[in-house]
């Protein structure tokens, strides 16, 4: 059985990005693009490894996010949110994230438009809005708020 997080447009609105586990046989998943005119979707990262508890070591169920730039997928993973060059190149961690209630990883990775801060959902009583510093693609610098 697969799922899918949810498939977002590239800023052009040419490209789609799917991050995709598989819950059965162990199998790793998959980060790939594919293009909305037609054509064979490229793969940009196969993860290692069982994803496959309930989706918390790879944020499945938020999906990827395009830069505003459209030269880098983000994604949550074990923790961190990280980077990775759609035209190919090594992951790459940007920040690590909050964790909740007894260390589970944060969840519910949501990024703003344009691209320079991000909310998640740590499971706490608290609530924290992130401003990301020096992403690739935006303008931003900033650090982090509590409520």
């Amino acid at each position: 059985v697969r799922f899918t997080g949810h498939p977002r447009p590239s800023p052009d609105g040419r490209t789609l990005a799917v991050l995709e586990v598989h819950r059965e046989g162990l199998q790793p998943g998959s980060l790939y693009t594919v293009p909305l005119a037609g054509g064979e979707p490229t793969t940009v990262l196969e993860f290692e490894g069982d994803l496959t508890v309930m989706g918390q070591a790879l944020g499945w169920r938020s999906g990827a996010h395009w830069t505003p730039d459209g030269r880098y997928l983000l994604f949550q993973q074990e923790g961190f949110l990280r980077k990775i060059p759609v035209a190919g190149g090594p992951v790459e961690n940007v920040v690590e994230l909050p964790s909740g209630e007894h260390g589970s990883p944060a969840t519910g990775f949501r990024l703003h438009p344009d691209g320079s801060r991000f909310v998640v959902d740590a499971g706490s009583e608290k609530g924290e809005i992130w401003m990301v510093k020096n992403l690739p693609g935006t303008r931003a610098s900033a650090g982090t708020s509590n409520d």
